[in-house]
């Protein structure tokens, strides 16, 4: 299976947790399971486990319910000039991405709206919160850098499972559905079923969660 571009939000009682450190990125385990597209999302609601394991894959064809642990968990900050994403013209992005202009300014922009960008740059915006329209994807100006948390790729090898509209990322170390708050949440922006392979999660290669500064 291939990898497949995809939107990814957190839901608002995890940030909340996040910054109290109630929930620690890189000590607690962390599990990301496989949801319907019959879900229907409420990031301001959802706030553990048990909201969205009604809707969780079945186990079989390659996916077991409860998910998968993700490994690699790191929190890092990265400075404008360092960022990892570098705009491409002709490319796709999806909202929520974010990139550095070739030639470093001192920001990173995050798309506001998705799309296609065009073959020349845009006048990257100098002042934080201003904007710009490239192709049809729209950039805003976020910050001179970022607090980074990323981990390694999930994957599901040989998994035929599906169809697959969003996947979470929960904290499973309270250690039972009712307790484990749900983290992150990433939409597929059309239902996707697996052809026997290997199935991964697209994470933006920014980091999963990112917070500007």
């Amino acid at each position: 299976m291939a990898t497949i571009p995809i939107t990814v939000r957190p839901y608002a009682a995890a940030a909340a947790a996040l910054l109290g450190r109630s929930i620690s990125w890189t000590g607690d385990t962390l599990r990301i399971v496989l949801l319907s597209p019959v879900y229907g999302p409420n990031l301001d609601h959802d706030a553990v486990y048990s909201d969205v394991q009604p809707y969780e894959l079945p186990t079989g064809s390659g996916y077991v319910a409860g998910g998968i642990t993700i490994s690699g968990a790191a929190v890092t900050t990265t400075p404008a000039a360092s960022w990892p994403t570098v705009w491409a013209a002709d490319s796709q992005y999806t909202a929520g991405q974010w990139v550095r202009p070739p030639l470093a300014n001192g920001l990173i922009y995050e798309a506001a709206q998705g799309g296609t960008t065009q073959l020349t740059q845009p006048a990257w915006p100098t002042v934080v919160g201003g904007a710009v329209v490239d192709g049809t994807v729209q950039w805003a100006a976020a910050g001179h850098g970022a607090v980074r948390c990323t981990f390694n790729t999930p994957a599901w090898p040989n998994f035929s499972a599906g169809p697959v509209g969003y996947a979470a990322l929960l904290d499973s170390t309270p250690g039972s559905p009712a307790t484990d708050p749900l983290i992150l949440l990433w939409t597929y922006p059309a239902p996707e079923t697996g052809g026997g392979g290997l199935w991964t999660i697209a994470e933006d290669p920014a980091g999963a969660l990112l917070l500007p500064y």
